[in-house]
């Protein structure tokens, strides 16, 4: 019971802090100073009752993905219900709620009044259907999971070559000329059964195995080769030590071992060149004091105390996950 009461009060402060700074950042007025903190706690109050509901209902991104119905579009037909891995939903929301207090701030910068950010990860999820569910108000039929293929194009999937796999985008009718020229069955473009998208499409099973014969006794790089020749859309599936030491990923700089510890670079880039990255990944409560403190300006004392109460999580060492 305690240690629920301690994650609901954890959950309602940092709910407090956020909309504090946020307001702060957005409509700061020395005069209203107290209106900052009722906002503030009202944000408190929202968060916690939204965790509460989450800690009682959802068990997270898994669970977002069940009810949204990700799960039943993804994976092949027939392999029951599949999950993306990762959390890309929640990284989506993030991004999601970011852009719209950018936007928030520029229209509050034009004089425009501050709007109240509401985004979810649910929210999300249905932003990721945009091509299930136009296609299920159309047909009145629920999508599936179709595996690497795509509903409404055809020939898209993986393809099985000699010593891996290939991942071929040629949907659009000139794209199909090329791919049938670079395979050597230039015959197919007249073939009734694949001459317009929809007949590719109705007969998808058929056309891939023509591509597959001719891709699965050739090698990845010969077939991934061919294909690009004929400006057709196609890349290896790659394991991820392949991935590592691809070019692109050495020339985009997405690999960090200066700041002590491997671990993915910066994502974004600035002036062509990445965000440096300053160190390491920091032990589980080791950014607690940085963030409440040094950037939200939480008094040392206030925050002692919360931590000897068990209020917020944070580690008394200093240092890096890397330099331990």
């Amino acid at each position: 019971m305690f240690k629920a009461l301690r994650r609901y009060l954890n959950a309602a402060l940092i709910g407090f802090i956020i909309t504090f700074v946020v307001y702060l950042f957005v409509r700061f007025d020395p005069d209203k100073v107290v209106l900052g903190i009722v906002i503030s706690l009202v944000g408190a109050a929202v968060t916690l009752i939204g965790y509460i509901y989450l800690d009682r209902k959802f068990g997270g991104e898994e669970i977002v993905q069940a009810v949204s119905g990700i799960m039943s579009i993804t994976g092949h037909a027939g392999g029951g219900a599949t999950r993306i891995a990762g959390a890309p939903l929640t990284h989506a929301a993030a991004m999601f709620a970011v852009s719209s207090s950018l936007a928030d701030v520029l229209r509050k910068r034009a004089g425009g009044p501050a709007g109240m950010l509401d985004v979810s990860v649910y929210d999300a999820a249905v932003a990721f259907e945009s091509a299930s569910l136009p296609a299920y108000f159309l047909t009145g039929a629920a999508p599936a999971g179709i595996g690497n293929r795509h509903s409404m194009s055809a020939p898209w999937n993986s393809f099985r070559c000699a010593d891996g796999w290939v991942i071929v985008c040629g949907g659009n009718h000139p794209n199909w000329v090329r791919l049938c020229e670079a395979i050597g069955r230039p015959e197919l473009v007249g073939d009734p059964r694949y001459l317009t998208q929809e007949d590719r499409i109705a007969h998808v099973d058929a056309l891939e195995a023509e591509i597959t014969a001719w891709t699965a006794p050739r090698s990845v790089a010969v077939v991934e080769a061919a294909f690009n020749e004929a400006a057709i859309a196609a890349g290896s599936v790659m394991p991820l030590p392949d991935v590592l030491a691809h070019p692109q990923f050495r020339e985009r700089n997405l690999l960090d071992a200066a700041s002590g510890c491997t671990q993915i670079g910066g994502v974004f880039h600035l002036a062509k060149e990445p965000l440096a990255v300053r160190e390491g990944a920091w032990r589980a409560g080791a950014g607690t004091r940085a963030i409440l403190v040094d950037r939200c300006g939480v008094a040392a004392a206030d925050y002692e105390a919360w931590l000897e109460a068990g209020a917020v999580a944070g580690d008394r060492e200093a240092g890096r996950a890397g330099a331990a």
